[in-house]
């Protein structure tokens, strides 16, 4: 989910594609999409703000992030430019397209699909968020996919709902996006 909101954002922000490119020494990341033709991001289950993978909160699973950030990043340095740059929510462009964000509620990253959608809700860009409470059902990451459960059901319905209102608004000049919705049973 990173790696491609971060492409997205590459995508249709020339000066943030620019700026990651600048640190990249052999392979660039250019736009090979028009940013006219994404008419929307499917973001399920992931983490956006990689910072915490160095440097993860309290009572989580620190060896593993500390682990994966560092190998994913080259470095342990929590200031280091590329690090700056992976957070989605601190460099996301006023062009980013309308989004559906989910995650589950257990072992996964909850809190960050909801700092994106409200970082995204800030700029005035469409969002449709689907999250649910601890207290009605543990969900696991990628919970999404286990479609023999209610909570799979209702997030597939709300993805066809997002895909039906991003196609008619990005095809018919005259059709709108709904205000802001959140989706939390």
């Amino acid at each position: 989910a990173q790696l491609i909101s971060q492409f997205i954002n590459i995508q249709v922000d020339k000066k943030y594609a620019d700026e990651i490119n600048a640190d990249l020494k052999t392979v660039k990341i250019n736009e090979v999409v028009n940013a006219q033709r994404i008419g929307g991001t499917i973001l399920f289950c992931g983490p956006y703000n990689l910072k915490e993978l160095l440097k993860p909160k309290k009572n989580t699973m620190k060896l593993p992030f500390k682990k994966i950030g560092w190998a994913y990043f080259g470095t342990k340095n929590v200031n280091d430019k590329k690090l700056e740059l992976s957070d989605i929510p601190d460099n996301l462009s006023d062009n980013y397209p309308p989004s559906f964000i989910t995650d589950g509620n257990a072992f996964s990253f909850e809190n960050q699909g909801k700092a994106l959608a409200a970082a995204l809700k800030r700029r005035g860009i469409y969002v449709k968020d689907v999250f649910y409470p601890k207290d009605e059902a543990v969900l696991k990451h990628e919970y999404q996919f286990n479609m023999d459960t209610p909570y799979a059901q209702k997030t597939f319905d709300a993805l066809l709902d997002f895909l039906k209102v991003t196609a008619e608004a990005k095809t018919m000049p005259a059709a709108k996006l709904p205000s802001q919705e959140t989706t939390t049973k």
